[in-house]
């Protein structure tokens, strides 16, 4: 039961960066969604320093571990991009990872300035 929310919120933090670039104008401009929009921010900033801490591992994957599981964390097809295509690095899910981090590091940093404080 507990692993099954720790999944969906594993879930929601990785699509709300792409959720909030199609959010219509008036539910971005509440003060209460810049509040939360800045802890978010916050939050999205420390994730990656936490993976170089933990040996490349997330902070929720490590509490919804167990023998068990069988999430995401276990996909196949990066064996598989790494075996046809990358055979030669060893680390190509770091890669990826550090990858999708920093575009949703710009998405966040896009709709801050561009669709919340308007800045331009």
């Amino acid at each position: 039961m507990i692993t099954d929310i720790l999944h969906v919120l594993h879930v929601i933090i990785c699509v709300y960066p792409s959720i909030l670039l199609f959010l219509p104008e008036k539910y971005i401009q509440g003060k209460r969604f810049k509040k939360v929009f800045l802890c978010s921010i916050l939050l999205f900033s420390l994730v990656p320093l936490h993976w170089v801490m933990l040996d490349n591992q997330c902070i929720l994957s490590l509490f919804s571990d167990n023998p068990d599981n069988k999430f995401v964390h276990k996909l196949k097809f990066l064996k598989i991009l790494n075996q046809y295509t990358f055979r030669f690095e060893k680390n190509i899910k770091d890669k990826f990872i550090a990858l999708y981090w920093i575009v949703n590091l710009c998405v966040l940093w896009y709709v801050c300035f561009f669709k919340i404080f308007q800045c331009v």
